[in-house]
């Protein structure tokens, strides 16, 4: 859907990790080689926070990407995996209950 949106969008590549830590060195290390050999430029790391931002500062000498970001669950949003708060709700600074009651978790990509 998001190719779609953005007519020149190039997906390099998606990962979704498994709801654990990434356990074995040799495991990380693999990930770390996938993004890479994707030839991607921008990561956008979807792991919802505080955990994409740990992820991120943890492997940023690590991995040769120019540029990650953090977005949460924006890839969700977008792509209409899951549904936007109503307006109000994102006006009075509250969605954070709305996503709490609709559930859903975001992925790596």
């Amino acid at each position: 859907m998001l190719q779609q949106k953005f007519s020149g969008l190039k997906v390099a590549g998606t990962f979704s990790p498994p709801f654990r830590e990434i356990g074995a060195l040799d495991e990380d290390d693999e990930v770390l080689r996938m993004i890479e050999k994707s030839g991607a430029d921008i990561l956008w790391v979807g792991l919802g926070g505080p955990k994409q931002e740990y992820w991120m500062a943890s492997h940023a000498r690590r991995i040769r990407v120019p540029v990650m970001l953090g977005v949460g669950a924006a890839f969700d949003f977008h792509s209409g995996n899951r549904p936007w708060a109503p307006r109000w709700i994102r006006a009075t600074g509250t969605e954070w209950i709305f996503r709490a009651l609709t559930g859903g978790r975001s992925t790596f990509v």
